[in-house]
C-alpha cells in the first residue's frame, strides 16, 4: 500500500510579507498579480487569522500554506487587516519583520465602491442610500481613515517595513505600480503578470448595471480563461467612479483634512489625484 506522507506545521513556510488592505482598494487584482509571479507564494484564500481567527493558533494559520513549493517571497492577504486595530500588534508579535503590503484611495470613492458592492450582494443594502451611509460615526467613514490605520501600524514597525501604495496610480500605469511591490518583498521587479492589464473583479460601474453586473460575474470568475478576461477588460467601458453627488464631497472633504495631511507627510507626495482633497480644508 502506498504510504501518504502529511505535511507536519513545521514544515510549512515561514510568512515575510502580508497585504493588508484596505477594502476596496485593489487588493484582489494585487493578489492575483502575486499569485502570477514564479518568485511568489500566497493561499487562494484570505485566511483572516490576526483580525478575526488569532485564537485558532499560529498552526491553523500556516495550514493555509500547505501547499508552498519553495517560492522567496511567502504572504497572504486579507483586506481588513489594514483597518482592525488588534492586528498589528499580533503581526509584530509573530514576526516583527513581516513586510507589509498596503494601498489607499480617495477616500469618498472608497466608500462609494464599498457601497455599491454590497448593494449588490446584500438584500439589506437594496434600498440604502450612499449619504446615509457614508457618516463620520459610520463603518465605512472608519474603513477610510487611511492615516489612522497606518499610523496604528507605525507603532508596531518602521516604515521601511510598510509599502503604501496609491490607487489612482495603478489606474495609470499598472506594471509600475506592480514592480514596486515585487521590489519591495525582493522578487524579480521585472517580472509582467498576465493579469496586470485585466480587471479581476467588478468595480462601481458594474455594480451600477444590473446587465454588465451579470456579465462580470460570468467573465470575472476565477476559472474564467484568461483570454476571455482580457478581452472583458478591453471591451469593458473605461468610465471613472466619480459619479457621486457634489454636495456629499463637500459635506465630507473637511472631515478628511488632517487624513489627508497627514497622509501626504508620510508619503512625500500631494494627492491632488484625490477628488476628495480639493473638499478638504488643505
Amino acid at each position: 500500500m502506498e504510504q501518504i506522507l502529511l505535511r507536519k506545521p513545521m514544515d510549512y513556510p515561514e510568512p515575510n510579507f502580508l497585504v493588508i488592505g484596505g477594502m476596496r482598494c485593489a487588493t484582489g487584482w494585487i493578489r492575483q498579480c502575486l499569485k502570477e509571479h514564479p518568485q511568489v507564494y500566497l493561499p487562494q484564500k484570505e485566511p483572516h487569522f490576526f483580525d478575526q481567527n488569532y485564537e485558532k493558533g499560529r498552526e491553523w494559520w500556516l495550514g493555509f500554506f500547505d501547499s508552498w513549493g519553495g517560492e522567496k517571497a511567502v504572504g497572504e492577504k486579507t483586506a481588513t487587516y489594514m483597518c482592525d486595530e488588534a492586528a498589528p500588534g499580533r503581526i509584530a508579535e509573530t514576526n516583527p519583520e513581516m513586510k507589509l503590503v498596503c494601498c489607499v484611495r480617495d477616500p469618498v470613492e472608497r466608500m462609494y465602491s464599498q457601497y455599491m458592492m454590497n448593494r449588490s450582494e446584500n438584500e439589506d443594502y437594496k434600498d440604502a442610500r450612499f449619504e446615509d451611509l457614508a457618516t463620520p460615526e459610520g463603518e465605512y467613514f472608519q474603513r477610510s481613515l487611511f492615516y489612522t490605520h497606518v499610523c496604528n501600524y507605525l507603532h508596531y514597525f518602521p516604515q521601511e517595513n510598510l509599502l503604501i501604495l496609491v490607487y489612482e496610480d495603478k489606474e495609470k500605469d499598472p506594471n509600475r505600480f506592480l514592480s514596486e511591490i515585487f521590489r519591495f518583498i525582493e522578487v524579480d521587479p521585472g517580472f509582467r503578470p498576465p493579469s496586470a492589464m485585466v480587471q479581476t473583479k467588478q468595480g462601481a460601474f458594474e455594480y451600477s448595471s444590473a446587465a454588465w453586473n451579470m456579465a462580470s460575474e460570468v467573465l470575472l470568475h476565477p476559472r474564467s480563461p484568461r483570454l476571455v478576461k482580457r478581452l472583458y477588460s478591453g471591451l469593458r467601458p473605461k468610465t471613472p467612479e466619480t459619479d457621486i453627488d457634489e454636495k456629499i464631497y463637500q459635506d465630507l472633504g473637511p472631515h478628511f483634512t488632517d487624513e489627508i495631511k497627514g497622509l501626504e507627510e508620510i508619503l512625500g507626495r500631494k494627492l491632488t489625484c484625490w477628488r476628495t482633497r480639493a473638499y478638504a480644508d488643505i
